[in-house]
């Protein structure tokens, strides 16, 4: 999985995010944060 196509997955969870409930958008919030974290640690920029 290349950078541009880890940003456009993390697009499309932030997406998502725009008709979720609080709970579950804080939990989506909380793995697209990781996912982030994660993808700047496996993938240099």
């Amino acid at each position: 999985l290349d950078r541009t196509a880890l940003e456009s997955r993390i697009d499309a969870v932030r997406a998502e995010l725009e008709g979720a409930g609080d709970e579950k958008k804080t939990r989506l919030e909380q793995f697209v944060a990781e996912l982030t974290k994660l993808g700047e640690i496996v993938i240099p920029a």
